[in-house]
């Protein structure tokens, strides 16, 4: 599995992504540096459990709760 996922740093891109999210929609740190990470990299969803389920980051990240059920 590993061979299938890119490794990006933590430049200062991220870091001023991560304080833009931080400000505006208040998660937890570790959630917001995962964001800011996730949308440098392109991805379209972050699966968080603590994260509000159906929320869209930024317009460009949704988050979905694994452990939802429809």
């Amino acid at each position: 599995m590993m061979q299938l996922t890119d490794a990006l740093p933590v430049d200062e891109t991220t870091i001023h992504r991560n304080a833009e999210l931080a400000i505006r929609y208040q998660p937890a740190k570790w959630d917001a540096l995962i964001a800011a990470a996730a949308m440098l990299a392109g991805c379209d969803t972050r699966y968080s459990e603590e994260l509000r389920n159906g929320q869209v980051l930024a317009d460009q990240l949704s988050v979905a709760n694994p452990f939802v059920t429809a």
